[in-house]
């Protein structure tokens, strides 16, 4: 074989494994490359701003460090479209870097196209394109686990008596809009208690029985693989709780959703949360809804009075 066309082929081959060496390093960090499993399209939610990147050709960044997208070539340039085929009015073009940093304002399939080129060699680059799915922002509300009027449906405050079956058997559900794929919903809320000495006409809080799930203080609740989660029951049950001379009163348990997120959003939060901190994360749907539960004390039937069998001893 010719020398000369030897050592072609020979460099050819070294760039070659070159660019698989660099395309399945770790680029950036959690970026990935469209070509991967389940990658094709690039899912973000209504709103949010994030950003794209796109792999060099190796042979104009011969010393490209994927993992922290360093030594791009001094002579590249990408021109970014919101298009398929890199037509239409440039979104991006910017000396020497190679992403694109956007907000998505309205829901929808996007797509994005970016074009390599050279400003030594004037060599058209090839288009690349990326469908952008830019969904709604997560919702929650409150439904019955049972589907019956009881908890979460039409009718809130819900009374009951202390001793009806349904506290032990039925407990408040939220319900979220489906996200794509599998949900993986957080939901932010409170519990708070409750009790009157007046029959219900005013009411004192027990600061003591609040319960708090918030992102602010991290302890949120997860909801995995499900559109639906069943809130926490308050501590110690559904009952009426009796004051400190024994005396049951009406209590009441109110529940207010403060908030949810999804898959999406949070990893749309990456810009602003990438150390994925609990207390960091964008929270939608965050109009407080509120669920109350009143639990009376069961009558006690005090005994009957008549006039004694001794009295006109």
């Amino acid at each position: 074989m010719n020398k000369r066309i030897t050592k072609k082929l020979m460099a050819a081959f070294a760039v070659a494994a070159l660019f698989i060496a660099g395309a399945n390093a770790q680029i950036l960090t959690n970026y990935v490359i469209q070509t991967g499993t389940g990658q094709s399209v690039d899912s973000v939610t209504v709103g949010s701003t994030t950003r794209l990147y796109v792999y060099p050709d190796m042979v104009y960044s011969p010393s490209y460090v994927a993992a922290t997208n360093a030594n791009l070539g001094a002579n590249e340039r990408w021109t970014w479209y919101p298009s398929t085929d890199g037509s239409g009015v440039a979104v991006k073009a910017a000396a020497n870097e190679n992403w694109l940093e956007y907000t998505w304002a309205a829901t929808g399939t996007q797509p994005v196209s970016v074009i390599e080129s050279n400003i030594s060699t004037t060599c058209p680059g090839t288009v690349t394109t990326i469908n952008v799915e830019v969904i709604d922002a997560p919702t929650v509300t409150f439904t019955a686990v049972d589907g019956t009027p009881i908890f979460g449906s039409a009718g809130s405050p819900f009374t009951f008596c202390e001793n009806d079956p349904r506290l032990g058997t039925d407990y408040p559900q939220a319900t979220f809009t489906a996200e794509i794929a599998t949900p993986r919903h957080q939901i932010q809320y409170a519990i708070t208690v409750d009790t009157s000495s007046d029959g219900g006409a005013t009411w004192s809080n027990i600061a003591a029985r609040t319960q708090t799930y918030s992102g602010a203080a991290g302890t949120q609740q997860s909801a995995s693989a499900t559109t639906t989660h069943n809130l926490t029951v308050v501590t110690g049950g559904y009952i009426s709780i009796a004051n400190a001379g024994g005396i049951q009163r009406p209590t009441r348990f109110t529940y207010t959703i403060n908030g949810v997120n999804d898959r999406i959003s949070r990893k749309s939060d990456y810009l602003t949360n990438s150390a994925a901190a609990a207390t960091g994360w964008t929270w939608y749907d965050t109009v407080a809804e509120t669920l109350v539960i009143i639990v009376n004390p069961t009558p006690v039937t005090g005994p009957i009075y008549h006039i004694s069998n001794m009295w006109a001893n």
